[in-house]
């Protein structure tokens, strides 16, 4: 499949990208003003069919973007394929075997539906997608390589779409105010520790391996910057804000601001009319520009003004 590389996806942003097409390293930090403005080169889309591939980190990631769609006026049908704490290396022994031991979310605008005990290769085939992308466990956000490229390749040979476009969700850095212990889990403790507990060089050597990745893999079309977006968050709320726990994203601020990079990329769109409970529109206003900077500059937090 002859396909562009980029961050952003067919619907490309008409901005000139300091973080993406020219190299910027991703420990460099730029101030900007709390409203950011996003022009459309190309008509944006309002329609998105989506597969995920992941587990509670993509999870986290999709939980808000059926509303965030309704919100937009955009058509949807979103799935996503989970097992918990699942590897790249897990996700590959899968696609080897045919392994029907994921838990199946779907939705298209009638609430979500779930099923047990699906195969990756069943759920490439019940849609022409038009985004497919996997997310494995964090710590592979750093590891160039490995098993990325097999997992593109087995699902562009399977698909029903041929011009489906191919990518990764890179996935957020942990809690520094709240960092995994050794009793929560010790791998999760030992990775964290390589960066000194710190979410910053967490984030940065993500984000060096994942730019280095899209450059040169031939097969993948896209990365997904909700660390970015989450990164940039870090600048203006706390860690324990966008957080729940030692990992993963709070359940109202942290994945509704996941599921609007996740929309917005996709879609090309902004302006969303949803926010979720418990998240005022002040603060549903900050995440929209946490994620608008991210698009604009995703290789590269942006310290974020005007809480």
């Amino acid at each position: 499949m002859n396909k562009a590389k980029a961050i952003l996806p067919l619907t490309l942003l008409a901005i000139v990208m300091s973080g993406c097409g020219q190299g910027t390293s991703s420990s460099s930090e730029k101030s900007v003003p709390s409203t950011p403005s996003i022009s459309s080169e190309e008509p944006v889309s309002k329609k998105l069919k989506v597969l995920t591939i992941g587990n509670s980190f993509g999870e986290d990631t999709i939980k808000y973007v059926p509303s965030i769609c309704e919100g937009l006026g955009v058509e949807y049908t979103v799935a996503h394929m989970f097992i918990g704490g699942c590897s790249m290396a897990l996700h590959k022994q899968n696609c080897d075997t045919d392994a029907a031991t994921y838990r199946y979310y779907k939705n298209w605008g009638e609430g979500w539906m779930e099923k047990q005990n699906v195969a990756i290769s069943t759920a490439i085939a019940e849609e022409d997608w038009d985004y497919v992308l996997f997310n494995g466990l964090s710590g592979e956000t750093d590891v160039e390589g490995g098993y990325n490229d097999y997992l593109l390749k087995y699902v562009g040979v399977r698909s029903k779409n041929p011009n489906v476009k191919l990518g990764f969700n890179f996935t957020f850095s942990y809690n520094q105010d709240n960092p995994p212990t050794l009793e929560f889990n010790e791998w999760f403790f030992n990775y964290y520790k390589r960066y000194d507990f710190n979410s910053v060089k967490m984030y940065n050597a993500g984000s060096t391996a994942m730019k280095n990745y899209l450059d040169t893999s031939k097969l993948c079309d896209f990365i997904l910057p909700v660390a970015t977006s989450v990164q940039n968050a870090k600048t203006i709320f706390t860690e324990n804000e966008i957080h729940r726990d030692y990992i993963h994203m709070s359940h109202f601020l942290g994945r509704y601001i996941c599921g609007l990079t996740f929309v917005y990329y996709f879609t090309g769109l902004t302006g969303t009319t949803f926010y979720p409970s418990y998240v005022s529109k002040e603060e549903a206003d900050i995440a929209e520009t946490c994620v608008k900077a991210a698009l604009e500059n995703p290789w590269t937090i942006t310290t974020i003004e005007g809480k």
